[in-house]
């Protein structure tokens, strides 16, 4: 796998999280439990410096970190989204949300399984 692919893959990872993160910091914290709330942004925190440390270190386990953390983000928008008493733009607002999160979980799964598939390229024997 190419590492400036998982460079740019970072970036953009990063700020499709920041979009999220903005929709998440506008809920009103009257309407959602505190916990949820906070829980949500400190994992979206999370994957938003995973990915950052992807750009810097372009490693396959930083993007199995990444992948994880992200995974969890899903999970817990997800349950931001069941929660009665938001507004049509707070739902709006969610859904969009949850489709940054989820987009970015579907193509690290795929460079996940692109670097896995790559044979290195075989070294000559000293004779």
């Amino acid at each position: 796998m190419r590492q400036t692919e998982m460079a740019q893959f970072g970036l953009f990872a990063r700020q499709l999280i920041k979009q999220a993160a903005a929709v998440v910091m506008t809920l009103p914290k009257d309407n959602h439990p505190l916990k949820r709330h906070s829980q949500l942004q400190a994992c979206l925190d999370e994957c938003e410096n995973r990915a950052m440390e992807l750009v810097m270190t372009k490693s396959t386990s930083q993007l199995n970190q990444l992948s994880s953390a992200i995974s969890g983000s899903v999970e817990l928008i997800g349950n931001c989204c069941d929660h009665p008493g938001l507004s049509d733009a707070d739902q709006h607002g969610l859904d969009m949300a949850l489709a940054n999160i989820a987009l970015i979980h579907t193509r690290c799964k795929r460079l996940i399984q692109q670097a896995d598939n790559v044979v290195p390229f075989p070294r000559a024997v000293n004779a």
